[in-house]
């Protein structure tokens, strides 16, 4: 118990003094926090768009059960989460081409609630942001389980974001080569 307590206190610490708080945003703090997260790609919505619904072995373990009529269902497994280890998930996705993709959790083995949306937005000068919303609900009971879960939810998000910020550069850049 002694281990576990020490790695909690470590973790909390940690992440208190490394994470700006700039970038949180709470929504209803007595259910959950939302936490979001943006960044500005260099690239068409459609390539964003394209980027995130794209398989990737970056991206934890997905699989698509089913698609149609603007929503999918998803088994997704998240590794690396404090405690609880990792989860597997069933997700509905509610998809409005090229502009967000909302997401909430139908089922868990270990997780009691996962929402969010990707939002995109075109700018004027050809690029686009992309802003990722998530909250997390671990059902875990302990002290400061819901700062872990915030923590590892705002992690989580910014590495999707680069991911997904990489990939849709990296196409377009590779469109617009084959026309020059």
């Amino acid at each position: 118990m002694s281990k576990l307590f020490d790695a909690v206190r470590a973790t909390f610490l940690f992440t208190i003094l490394t994470t700006p708080m700039s970038h949180v945003i709470p929504v209803n703090a007595e259910q959950s926090s939302r936490m979001s997260a943006a960044v500005v790609v260099n690239a068409s919505p459609k390539s964003v768009w394209d980027a995130i619904r794209s398989p990737n072995p970056a991206f934890d373990h997905r699989k698509v059960l089913s698609v149609g009529n603007g929503e999918a269902l998803v088994e997704e497994t998240f590794d690396d989460l404090p405690i609880i280890h990792s989860s597997i998930c069933v997700i509905k996705e509610i998809e409005t081409p090229y502009r967000r993709i909302d997401y909430v959790m139908v089922k868990s083995d270990k997780l009691k609630a996962l929402a969010g949306s990707w939002i995109i937005t075109p700018l004027k000068d050809g690029r686009t942001t992309v802003e990722l919303q998530s909250s997390l609900d671990s059902g875990v009971h302990m002290p400061f389980a819901r700062k872990i879960a915030d923590d590892v939810t705002l992690k989580k998000c910014k590495q999707r974001l680069a991911l997904v910020k990489e990939i849709a550069e990296t196409s377009e850049h590779r469109v617009a080569s084959k026309l020059d």
